[in-house]
């Protein structure tokens, strides 16, 4: 995310992501096969985060 790697492996089809900052984001997919040779890899997407406030809330 934003040009660091989140994890070495995923053992499912799906990742959380924690403790985010608010603002905008990239995401993108890198699969590497065991020897670390990139066998696929996805465009960037963007996304922006929006926190939830309490004191606005009605």
């Amino acid at each position: 995310m934003d040009g660091e790697p989140l994890t070495a492996a995923l053992g499912s089809g799906s990742h959380s992501l924690n403790n985010i900052p608010r603002g905008t984001h990239q995401v993108a997919l890198v699969v590497k096969n065991q020897k670390g040779v990139i066998i696929h890899s996805s465009d960037p997407i963007s996304f922006t985060l929006h926190r939830f406030s309490k004191k606005h809330a009605r």
